[in-house]
């Protein structure tokens, strides 16, 4: 995909017809959204993610498929491939993990030996930035920690 395939999918989503529309939903000017729809510029990486949450989606696979095409503007063939390739690459990654939680279900998935045994939740502290968990480091406790994805 490319920046005027995800701006129409976030339009489309969102029940926005006007490009007027779409910059005030995505915090920019309505010139941002007229040069991208015209293939003037590209989406910056923060606006990968603006994207990427709208349309529900993870922002690297945005990410990914932005790099490809400022590559492929600038002339970089291995560039483009690189970023295809990673962007394969991840969505095969989600696959397969959507597939893992699917065959082992909500609950825990490690074998348990009933003693002293532990859950996920446990061993996983929030992480505010995507709403979602991450596993607990032995240097959680040090201190604040802090993180490009996972500010916690």
């Amino acid at each position: 995909m490319n920046t005027q395939d995800y701006l129409a999918l976030v339009k489309r989503r969102h029940n926005i017809e006007s490009d007027y529309g779409l910059a005030k939903l995505m915090g920019v000017g309505r010139q941002n959204v007229s040069g991208w729809q015209l293939g003037k510029n590209t989406l910056s990486n923060k606006e990968c993610y603006k994207v990427a949450v709208l349309i529900e989606v993870r922002p690297d696979l945005v990410i990914a498929d932005i790099e490809a095409e400022r590559a492929e503007k600038a002339g970089k063939v291995e560039d483009v491939a690189f970023w295809k390739g990673a962007r394969d690459s991840l969505g095969k990654l989600v696959l397969a993990l959507l597939a893992g939680a699917a065959i082992t279900g909500p609950g825990d998935s490690r074998a348990s030996n009933g003693a002293g045994s532990s859950s996920v939740e446990d061993q996983s502290i929030h992480c505010g930035a995507f709403g979602k968990r991450r596993r607990k480091r032995d240097d959680d406790d040090a201190g604040p920690r802090t993180s490009r994805w996972c500010p916690a």
